[in-house]
């Protein structure tokens, strides 16, 4: 029998949308079906993010190759708060469009609480695909029991969960998930890296040259947005720990923006240290600074950090990573080759940068992922339905 997966999501998400695609074609080939209903649009119309500190709209299509549609009050709501994607109308639609699965990506907005609600009172099966896990804050023993008597009641309502890594899939067996109940859907993003080797050799240096880049330095880039959380200024502080004849080697490479953007240039500025900041890159682009790289740090605190898709596109890129413990996709990736895992410190970052020439580069790090492809993700979710 055909099989109809509803999808409800916040908005369109560019790191979700192409799986949407995926499965779309997937469970098509056996006459099924995919539709994805979204609460905002704030994605596609262009909104404010407080991260990067400006107003973002992705550059690729986010509404091509699968079925979707918006709920009335998409225009002004914004993936903002648990209130502010309230799902009006949601319920009305849910009934309409009848699936034999609905599949939430989370339970952090009103939303998706109420899709929850609908579906256990009309006995539709309800499937999670979440980033949460228990390592990304440090909690007081009081919040941590709060939270677990929530999230134990939250899990009860589904049948089927779809774990991002190795973390998440650990909190849902501490919040009463079984084995037989999940299914690794890991995360993944767009491989912008498919080429023959002298085509990526042409765009590294050509990147390098409009970046004012000459071949002996060593770049390493981080990406992402130039807040707190994700600890920006330990690039600076590591390379001012490095030995004096050392540091003429290295190049900083600053992509993205955000509230740090004119302190770490001040910072910079102030020891002399030979720092880049390309500013925002949309997802069109992005590829090429990767490539223009020599390797890639994520050297988040711990403050929130579920996971970390840097950490994928710098893999997949093969690029050597330097990866803060306190990143999800640490537990997933340490034992990679090309992956330093550190503690976020000046002093460990700097020992990082040092060992980065003893680092594997290319495809012996890029063959590791064939898990964290879009692929791999649809696979798993449409491999559910048809299991059903």
């Amino acid at each position: 029998m055909a099989f109809s997966l509803l999808i409800i999501d916040s908005h369109p998400v560019q790191y979700r949308v192409p799986i949407y695609r995926e499965i779309s074609a997937r469970l098509a080939e056996t006459g099924g079906s995919l539709h994805v209903i979204y609460g905002s649009n704030s994605s596609v119309r262009g909104a404010m993010d407080s991260g990067f500190g400006q107003s973002v709209t992705w550059d690729e299509p986010m509404l091509e190759g699968y079925s979707h549609e918006f709920l009335p009050d998409a225009e002004s709501a914004s993936p903002s708060s648990f209130q502010s994607i309230n799902g009006a109308g949601v319920e009305q639609r849910i009934r309409a469009l009848s699936p034999d699965a609905i599949f939430l990506n989370g339970i952090n907005h009103r939303l998706f609480i109420r899709s929850l609600i609908t579906t256990r009172r009309l006995g539709i099966p309800a499937w999670l695909r979440s980033e949460t896990q228990d390592h990304a804050f440090a909690r007081s023993r009081l919040k941590s029991v709060i939270r677990t008597v929530i999230y134990r009641i939250a899990y009860a309502q589904f049948s089927h969960f779809f774990p991002i890594g190795q973390l998440n899939a650990a909190h849902y067996r501490a919040h009463g998930v079984r084995d037989d109940q999940m299914t690794f859907c890991h995360y993944c993003v767009v491989d912008r890296f498919q080429g023959s080797a002298d085509e990526l050799a042409v765009r590294r240096k050509e990147k390098r040259i409009a970046l004012g880049i000459s071949d002996n330095r060593i770049v390493v880039m981080f990406s992402g947005k130039l807040i707190g959380k994700k600890y920006p200024a330990v690039l600076i502080e590591a390379w001012q720990r490095l030995p004096r004849e050392r540091r003429a080697d290295f190049t900083l490479l600053f992509v993205g923006s955000g509230e740090q953007q004119a302190e770490l240039l001040t910072q910079a500025n102030a020891c002399g240290a030979p720092a880049i900041f390309a500013g925002f890159v949309n997802q069109s682009e992005i590829a090429d600074y990767y490539l223009a790289s020599d390797a890639v740090i994520l050297p988040s605190r711990q403050m929130g950090e579920t996971w970390g898709l840097v950490a994928n596109e710098a893999l997949l890129a093969g690029k050597p990573l330097i990866l803060s413990k306190y990143a999800g996709s640490s537990v997933d990736f340490k034992d990679f080759l090309g992956v330093l895992v550190v503690d976020p410190t000046p002093d460990s970052v700097a020992t990082a940068f040092l060992n980065l020439a003893s680092q594997p580069k290319g495809d012996v790090i890029r063959n590791q992922m064939q898990n964290y492809t879009i692929e791999a993700a649809a696979s798993a979710i449409a491999g559910r339905c048809e299991d059903v």
